[in-house]
């Protein structure tokens, strides 16, 4: 073997190998045969013809097969935003039988938009989401908030004992999910109607014991000593003590009700605020109306009734005129002082405003800390603490303890069994003229989950919900636009002062935005194991629920005065479908709860839908930082003074105009409070304008979506943002549940709060073409900026 046939043997595949050596051999073979030559091909360099084609061929089938996987991914691709676009891109609005598949179909075309848009874009919806038995209201929200339960509720019934490494029954042996153990305890407890209804109000004896003076307690006493109740005198003042120190540890609303929240003059700590109660009326002015006076008074009794005929004893029924005599002199009390938000000393309240009551000492016996006596909290203002304290001076000591038993009573009604809570729920019927909304057991069961283990059902709502880091981030870029677009607004703005626009810029540059949810909901384990030490049983609701919301008051009650982690916490549950700006922080939250269909979604991206819906959320928590009450906070959160008095006049008519525009609007021919609303209606307008701005920079990328297609139809993508707006805000609701829930809420209905902030946009004329001075085109709009 020749030098060369020996390199390419080395440095060539075997079969390479061959091919070369079997051509040699045939040259040699027919050398000297003189004119009988055969000649190489050189196409392929020093290859022999066959070395060539093999090459050839491999290459060939290399490329075929790599054509055919590209075609193979790009149909995948194809199809797959085929079937999500007609899914997700055509449907902004589903219902629950998910009937309507298109934005079109939910439009009411015989309706004028420029007469009434909310009835051009929600008849249909309204149509088609009845009101089911019981309920007073529904919407895109509930509809959010349905599934959000839906996937805790999943989630805490996948908490099996294999999972959480322990017995459900028995969460008390150490473990790294006793938190998730007694969550699932929990929910088991309140979805066992039968065993509720079985003890029926007998959790309620050891309360009464506790609340009821010695000498008051006539029949109850046999009753109680038969479950191994010890009765121990006490002297009236001890008792007093006592009765208040419970009832604010439960968090019962009596004389007085405490909330915790972060300062407003230094919003780096927590400080304690001391309000009058929550009463039995939400309508302070139903104690005036002897017709509810009387219905109340029945429920008192039926009440009452109730418990001695399943305690079988003769407990002497409450005075029922005196409770409510006391209820009413707080409402006057309440009336007759001017809300005045007042800071002092706790030792101050102690020694001149109520001596009557040791609140240094009711607040360590609760909290468990030191308690300093210059320790600062705020309260509704002197004059309602002193009325007060002279109050329970003079009530008769029985009646003011029937007074408190009462208002636990009532405040844990709900928990307990199923004829107690229909007593309630026709009470609350009979007061406010339409049936109260009754939630499905389950239903109510998570909403307690949420409310008293919030960390928990969170983070189990995170992890469901597989997150896609471009949801949030495309969120992200919606937050950052729009408050690009406020910044601008303000720059711009021909009224401000120098000083005012400088405050202004600096407080917008400065919110903050928490958006999904935070990292550490899903890994901080000592925080996730905060319930370690709630005393949770799997059979007994009712002490559960006592015991869950003793631990998180105390819980609160123990930041006084500490400083505000404001990294490790959040403003609202994760599973929320509403959004929130906190003006002590100045930060807005977007929960990943509110990130869902039809609100927002990633196959909306950068389209109407998305800015229309999630859009103006954003925006309307973003103005409140510049509403009359977010204008008197600066970047920090704390409280201070901006307008000077030439500016604050301006301020005030521009706000007026808002509460005027809104007043003007009736509901089964009652006028609307807009004094009340106006905060909100503010948000709304200037919100949608932002929102819509937005949308407009964005409408090229819109062209270009995966949905751009599905947002053609028969309107211009202009008109869609505004129909999508609208259909956001569709609401199906009682009229009665309108009429009652005007009196006390921030909000305006849905309806006036679409056809206000959409009559105050020039834009929205523009798209429609309507006439000037046409009911949604008015001359005179308002506007803050």
């Amino acid at each position: 073997m020749n030098a060369f046939r020996r390199y390419r043997m080395q440095k060539s595949p075997r079969w390479k190998y061959r091919l070369v050596y079997s051509t040699n051999r045939l040259l040699q073979n027919n050398s000297g045969r003189g004119n009988q030559t055969i000649k190489t091909r050189s196409g392929c360099g020093d290859e022999s013809e066959i070395d060539c084609w093999a090459v050839v061929i491999s290459i060939l089938l290399i490329i075929i097969i790599f054509m055919i996987v590209i075609v193979t991914i790009y149909m995948t691709v194809v199809k797959y935003q085929q079937k999500h676009t007609s899914t997700d891109c055509n449907s902004t609005q589903i219902d629950d039988q998910n009937k309507i598949h298109n934005i079109t179909a939910t439009l009411n075309l015989s309706v004028n938009p420029c007469e009434n848009f909310y009835r051009y874009a929600c008849d249909r919806y309204i149509e088609n989401n009845r009101l089911l038995q019981n309920y007073t209201h529904w919407s895109p929200f509930d509809e959010i908030l349905k599934g959000n339960f839906l996937l805790v509720q999943q989630s805490i019934l996948n908490l099996t004992e294999e999972k959480l490494n322990s017995s459900k029954a028995n969460c008390s042996h150490p473990t790294k999910n006793i938190s998730l153990c007694k969550l699932r305890q929990f929910y088991d407890s309140c979805i066992n109607l039968t065993t509720i209804d079985r003890m029926d109000s007998w959790p309620l004896l050891d309360l009464i014991q506790q609340l009821l003076p010695h000498n008051h307690r006539h029949g109850i006493n046999s009753t109680l000593s038969k479950h191994g109740s010890h009765v121990k005198k006490q002297s009236p003042t001890k008792h007093f003590h006592r009765i208040l120190t419970l009832s604010m540890k439960w968090n019962v609303p009596t004389l007085f009700q405490f909330v915790i929240h972060t300062d407003g003059r230094n919003s780096s700590r927590e400080i304690l605020q001391i309000h009058p109660p929550k009463l039995e009326f939400f309508n302070l002015t139903y104690y005036d109306d002897p017709g509810k006076i009387q219905v109340y008074r029945n429920y008192l009794r039926q009440v009452w009734q109730h418990l001695q005929s399943t305690w079988h004893t003769s407990i002497s029924l409450m005075d029922l005129d005196d409770i409510i005599q006391i209820e009413q002199t707080i409402v006057k009390l309440m009336n007759n002082e001017k809300k005045k938000i007042q800071r002092i000393p706790i030792i101050k309240i102690q020694k001149e405003l109520c001596s009557k009551v040791n609140w240094i000492e009711v607040l360590e016996s609760i909290a468990q800390i030191k308690i300093a006596s210059h320790l600062e909290v705020e309260i509704y203002n002197e004059d309602y603490f002193r009325n007060m304290c002279k109050l329970i001076e003079a009530i008769d000591k029985h009646a003011f303890s029937n007074f408190v038993v009462w208002r636990s009573i009532s405040s844990f009604i709900p928990y307990l069994s199923t004829p107690l809570v229909k007593l309630k729920d026709d009470f609350t019927t009979a007061i406010n003229g339409y049936p109260k909304s009754i939630q499905p057991r389950w239903k109510m069961c998570i909403k307690w989950s949420d409310e008293n283990f919030g960390v928990i059902t969170s983070s189990l709502f995170v992890q469901a919900n597989q997150v896609k880091l471009e949801k949030i981030k495309m969120v992200e870029k919606i937050v950052n636009e729009i408050k690009t677009l406020l910044l601008s607004k303000v720059k711009e703005s021909h009224w401000l002062g120098a000083r005012l626009k400088g405050e202004m810029l600096t407080k917008i540059h400065g919110i903050s935005s928490m958006i999904g949810f935070p990292e550490w909901i899903l890994n901080d384990t000592g925080l996730l194991n905060q319930y370690s030490e709630v005393r949770v049983k799997q059979d007994c609701f009712f002490e559960n629920i006592m015991n869950v919301k003793a631990f998180n008051f105390k819980a609160k009650l123990s930041t006084i005065a500490k400083p505000t982690e404001i990294g490790r916490r959040w403003l609202i549950n994760i599973d929320s479908n509403n959004a929130l700006y906190y003006r002590a922080w100045n930060s807005i939250a977007v929960p990943l709860g509110l990130l869902q269909k039809p609100i927002f979604s990633l196959f909306y991206s950068n389209s109407a839908a998305n800015y229309a819906a999630l859009g103006t959320i954003i925006g309307h928590e973003l103005m409140h930082s510049l509403d009359p009450t977010g204008i008197k906070h600066d970047r920090y959160g704390n409280i201070m003074t901006w307008l000077d008095n030439d500016i604050l006049k301006n301020y005030i008519s521009r706000i007026q105009c808002f509460t005027n525009q809104y007043s003007s609007y009736k509901l089964d021919e009652k006028h609307m409070n807009g004094n009340l609303t106006v905060s909100e209606n503010i948000a709304d307008s200037e919100g949608l304008k932002l929102a819509y701005k937005a949308y407009e920079i964005n409408l090229n990328q819109a062209e270009n979506s995966p949905c751009g297609n599905a947002e053609k139809n028969d309107f211009t993508r202009k008109q869609l943002f505004f129909i999508h707006y609208a259909q956001s805000m569709c609401r199906t609701s009682l009229l009665n549940y309108l009429l009652n829930f005007e009196m006390t809420e921030l909000h305006s209905p849905n309806v006036f709060r679409v056809i206000g902030s959409l009559s105050n946009l020039h834009e929205f004329a523009d798209v429609f073409d309507c006439q000037a001075n046409s009911p949604m085109n008015p001359k005179d709009k308002c506007l803050l900026l």
